[in-house]
């Protein structure tokens, strides 16, 4: 279980440092995607500093697990948010799948590094 975890956090950590970091750079996708959704910059940057700082948060829990639990939370989160908003765009495929795959794998991080930090369900 262990393993799972470990490749899980990884997996999520490098997805949302590159996710983040693209929003926070302004990668031209990223900002015709919050302008198009009615997002503002500020919005979209602040997008990126949560998803950079889950990110962190999962690569210091391969320490300390009850960092990776936090930022696992922080991505279930987002994940949801990330899903209504395509869900209200009318773009339903960019949504159930990748958001719906992610947020599980946010949640069995959670799960797990919380149990193992020696936290109650």
């Amino acid at each position: 279980m262990q393993i799972l975890l470990f490749v899980l956090q990884a997996v999520l950590a490098v997805a949302l440092f590159v996710a983040g970091g693209s929003k926070l750079v302004g990668v031209r996708q990223q900002r015709d995607n919050f302008e198009r959704w009615g997002y503002s910059a500020w919005f979209r940057q602040f997008v990126g500093v949560y998803e950079v700082a889950a990110a962190a948060l999962l690569a210091v829990g391969f320490v300390v697990p009850l960092a990776a639990a936090f930022g696992a939370g922080m991505l279930v989160v987002s994940f949801i948010g990330a899903a209504l908003t395509h869900l209200r765009a009318g773009d339903p495929k960019h949504s159930v799948v990748p958001a719906g795959v992610l947020w599980l794998m946010a949640v069995i991080v959670l799960a797990g590094r919380w149990a193992s930090a020696g936290g109650t369900p």
